[in-house]
């Protein structure tokens, strides 16, 4: 497999929009409470972020892509929404240990190059009594060979 695809290439702002609702549900099942520390991981155009937000957390929203973490903070800053977003792979989460009450990831971190890394880095900034909440596609099904097939194009377009 080449280098990790680059997701603030083109307009993810669309792809954002239609997977709001799977941000909807997943933030719904968090079953999140005020004042809880969320870390949003590959939040993209923070989508779930801005959820989160809005139901009183205290949320980070973290993505490789620094142009679409710009569009995050943005639509936080139109919204009047507390959220901040860094810079960061899910192998490698720019925060503390145990930093979080619930971890969220919507589509992001399964297209980590390092799945192993991911998930320790998910355990890792967990609290103890917290909770990881994730959505991903059927590793057989069709989204997955599209996006393989996208990716390679990208891939080969791109350089």
């Amino acid at each position: 497999m080449g280098a990790p695809l680059d997701w603030s290439i083109g307009h993810y702002e669309d792809t954002a929009a239609q997977l709001l609702p799977a941000s909807v549900a997943l933030v719904a099942a968090a079953a999140l409470q005020p004042g809880e520390r969320v870390v949003d991981v590959g939040c993209g155009t923070g989508n779930a972020t801005l959820l989160a937000a809005r139901a009183g957390a205290r949320v980070t929203g973290v993505d490789p892509a620094t142009r679409l973490l710009d569009v995050a903070r943005t639509a936080a800053a139109a919204a009047g929404l507390d959220a901040t977003f860094v810079a960061g792979e899910a192998a490698t989460i720019p925060l503390d240990d145990a930093s979080a009450d619930a971890v969220l990831s919507v589509f992001g971190v399964i297209f980590a190059p390092d799945a192993e890394a991911a998930a320790a880095e998910l355990a890792r900034v967990r609290a103890p009594s917290g909770r990881i909440v994730l959505s991903a596609w059927d590793p057989d099904g069709a989204i997955v060979r599209m996006t393989g097939v996208a990716a390679d194009a990208v891939r080969e377009a791109v350089g």
